[in-house]
This record gives structure tokens, C-alpha cells and sequence, in this order.
């Protein structure tokens, strides 16, 4: 099977998290398992972790685990689903108590009469009503299901939360202990709460969630301290409203790429599959147009976490990806690199440090870059880089071997099925 240039990030989650599975969406194209650290426990998601790391081993692939934080977020604890009705009067508290709506800890004086909350990535919007003492009123502006542990959105509010609790230092702690190879920080919104959290996980990549008005206010000093950012679109889309989804989406792109990093594209990006075997046309031009804007992953939530065709859906996404690549190798940045060499398929980057590999990055080259490298970890860190295929160096193996694994990895990579003799490599 040939491989897409961009990578695939896949969420782990009930309908996935058996080994047979995995191996599935591995063979299907999943270079990043997702593990959300909002939903599950601790012992689940070590099972899980091990599982991915006994399923990458048996295939021979480099595929990399990336914790995603619960980050300050807020949300909601009912003891019972229900349906909310335009009109509808509902109560949230600070504390527990029986048939209440709970939420954690906020500054409760910052919240306005009139203003505009949102649960379940804005799908249930509601306007406050009254603040009193240990919680607030809301009126429901629309009709839906509210389940338990949704999010819940204060749009242009400061509520108070710390970046760092004691919940998501202990779920980094545990996740680097258990061998994670990156971080997904939800919620990001200064460069300070990016080196705190360097801070904790050392030597970890740490990929930046901009999804508040703050991240983007301060969106360029992020992208710099960062080892990547994710266009984080559910929680960003109720931020800034739809009117600025696109636009939003653009700016973090580009400033991924002014400042050298790997980008992430996330949310409903193939949501109709998680009931229905086919893409909407949508969806498949979303995800082309993710691709052609320079995004080096494209991430499935839902879809593959609680979905009903996981691995169809994954191999959906890279068909997409893999035509989208074809129009994007005529034209862009890939025109100087392809005018120079214009019979060249790949580049073998020979046991080389990580920033130069970086540097040809950088160059957008349109064509395949062969990294050879001694480290795992490494290797792992360049599965979210587009256009990077990573092959592992083992000394006790000779030359020859390592070449003929390149011409391997170079025929499953080449756009356009130009052929390669191991004598070019």
C-alpha cells in the first residue's frame, strides 16, 4: 500500500483500542495514536499504550503516541443524560449536589448577564440569566442532548482557571513514564504555558491546542516556543464564532510554517463516518484543502475513537490525501526544489542531526525526504513531519541492508511512480 506524504493523527477509543484493531489502522495509514487523557483512566489508557507499543513492534512501523491534556477546560457532570429545550431554565453549581449540573471551581464574578455560554463544542447555546452565590442560571437558546463530561465554553470570558492543575501534571508525569513520544496541550494561550509544561515533560515534543481567543492573540510567540501546533477547531469554532473559523484556521497555518513547525488539522474533519461508510464531498475537500494549505497531519477524533468504520475512514483520509499531494507536487513552494531537480524522487537525509532535517523541511521540497537515524525517539518525533519517512540505522546490519530497506521505503513514497535503482541511492 503506498503511503501519503501527510500524516494521519487517529484518537484511540472504545471502538479501537483492541490490538487487532490498531494493527488495522496502522496498516491503514495511522502514523499518531491519539490517547485523550478527558475521557478514561489512568490503568485504561496504560493498557492502551502498551497495546500500541506491542502492535507498532510486531508490524516494523514508526508509529508515534501522543497524549492530548484535559488542559483548563471545563467540563460538565450530570448523574443522567438529558434533552434541553429552547426555554429552557438550567442550573449549573460549583459544588456537588444531587440533580444539579456540576462544574469545577470558576470566578463566578467575571461572569455577565446577557452573555453567551456554549456546552458540546457550541452545539447547545445558552444565555445567562442570573450568577448567585455557588453557581449561575442559563436559558437555552436552542433544542439538544446534553451528556455527561461535555465541554463547556465562556467565549471572551476570564474565568479564573489555572493553566496547570494537579490532574494534568500527574496524566504528563504518567504518560512520559509509560513511553508517550509527544504532548498535545489543550488549550494553550501564551508561550509561558508552553515552557511550563516543558517544564514537566523534558525532551518531549510539545504540540500547542490553539482553541481560546487568548492562543490566538498570541498565536506568533506560541508557534516559536513550540514543537508544533494544532488548529484545534471544536473548542476554537465556539471562541471565535463560525464568522472567524476560516480565517483562524489560515493564521495558525501560516504561522506554523513562519516559524519552521509541523501543523495539525483537527475536528469533524471526516465526521459524517463515524455513522456513514462515504465522505460527504464537504469533508473530502476539507481535508484536500488542509493538505494544499500545508498541513502536515490531518487528525480523526470521533471518527475513529467511538466510530462505526474506523478503518475505512482512515483509509478515506488517505486517498484524499494522496490525490490532494499529486495537484500539490505542480505547484507552490515545490515549483524551485522540483525545477532543480527535476529527475530527483527522494532525499536520503544519511544519519543527519534533527535540525538540518528541519532545514530541509523547511524547503517544502514536494518530494519525499528518507531520514536514516539512529533514534527511536527521533524517529517518532518526525512522524508528524510531512514528507518525512523515517528508517531506522542499526549498526549490527550492513550498508547493503540499509539501502535496499531506502529503495523500499522510496518506491512506496514516490509521487508519480518515477522508479529508483539502489545504485542512485
Amino acid at each position: 500500500m503506498k503511503d501519503a506524504q501527510t500524516k494521519i493523527v487517529c484518537t484511540i477509543g472504545p471502538e479501537t483500542s483492541s490490538k487487532e484493531k490498531i494493527a488495522q489502522l496502522i496498516k491503514a495509514g495511522m502514523n499518531i495514536a491519539r490517547i485523550n487523557f478527558s475521557h478514561g483512566e489512568r490503568k485504561e489508557h496504560r493498557k492502551v499504550i502498551e497495546d500500541i507499543q506491542d502492535v507498532r513492534k510486531s508490524e516494523g512501523k514508526y508509529v508515534a503516541i501522543a497524549l492530548d491534556t484535559r488542559g483548563p477546560e471545563v467540563r460538565i457532570s450530570i448523574e443522567s443524560d438529558f434533552y434541553a429545550s429552547t426555554g429552557d431554565a438550567i442550573r449549573f453549581y460549583t459544588k456537588q449536589r444531587k440533580g444539579g449540573i456540576f462544574i469545577p471551581e470558576i470566578n463566578l464574578n467575571a461572569l455577565k448577564i446577557g452573555a453567551n455560554v456554549f456546552i458540546d463544542d457550541g452545539s447547545l447555546e445558552l444565555k445567562i440569566t442570573e450568577v448567585f452565590d455557588g453557581g449561575f442560571e442559563c436559558i437555552s437558546q436552542n433544542g439538544h442532548l446534553v451528556k455527561n463530561n461535555k465541554s463547556m465554553n465562556f467565549p471572551g470570558i476570564d474565568i479564573g482557571m489555572k493553566y496547570l492543575r494537579g490532574d494534568d501534571i500527574e496524566d504528563m508525569i504518567f504518560a512520559v513514564e509509560c513511553g508517550i513520544d509527544m504532548i498535545f496541550a489543550s488549550f494553550i494561550g501564551s508561550r509561558h504555558d508552553v515552557e511550563d509544561v516543558k517544564k514537566i515533560v523534558v525532551n518531549v515534543p510539545v504540540i500547542s491546542k490553539i482553541e481560546s481567543c487568548m492562543g490566538m492573540e498570541n498565536l506568533d510567540e506560541i508557534a516559536w516556543v513550540s514543537d508544533g501546533l494544532m488548529v484545534a477547531r471544536g473548542d476554537l469554532g465556539v471562541e471565535v464564532g463560525m464568522g472567524s473559523m476560516f480565517s483562524s484556521q489560515k493564521r495558525i497555518i501560516a504561522a506554523a510554517k513562519k516559524a519552521n513547525k509541523p501543523v495539525i488539522c483537527a475536528t469533524q474533519m471526516m465526521e459524517s463516518m463515524i455513522s456513514k461508510e462515504m465522505p460527504t464531498r464537504a469533508e473530502t475537500s476539507d481535508v484536500g484543502n488542509a493538505v494544499m494549505d500545508g498541513c502536515d497531519c490531518v487528525m480523526l477524533s470521533g471518527e475513529t475513537a467511538v466510530g462505526r468504520f474506523p478503518i475505512k475512514t482512515v483509509e478515506a483520509m488517505r486517498m484524499i490525501c494522496m490525490d490532494a499531494e499529486k495537484y500539490i507536487r505542480k505547484i507552490g513552494d515545490a515549483i524551485g526544489m522540483c525545477e532543480l531537480f527535476p529527475y530527483v524522487s527522494a532525499i536520503v537525509l544519511w544519519l543527519c542531526p534533527a535540525d538540518q532535517v528541519e532545514r530541509f523541511y523547511a524547503s517544502r521540497p514536494g518530494i519525499p525526504i528518507i531520514m536514516v537515524s539512529r533514534s527511536l525517539c527521533e524517529i517518532r518525533r518526525f512522524c508528524m513531519y510531512r514528507g518525512i519517512v523515517c528508517v531506522m540505522y542499526d549498526e549490527l546490519i550492513n550498508v547493503r541492508s540499509v539501502a535496499e530497506r531506502l529503495c523500499i521505503e522510496v518506491r512506496y513514497m514516490v509521487i508519480e511512480e518515477k522508479s529508483v535503482r539502489m545504485e542512485e541511492i
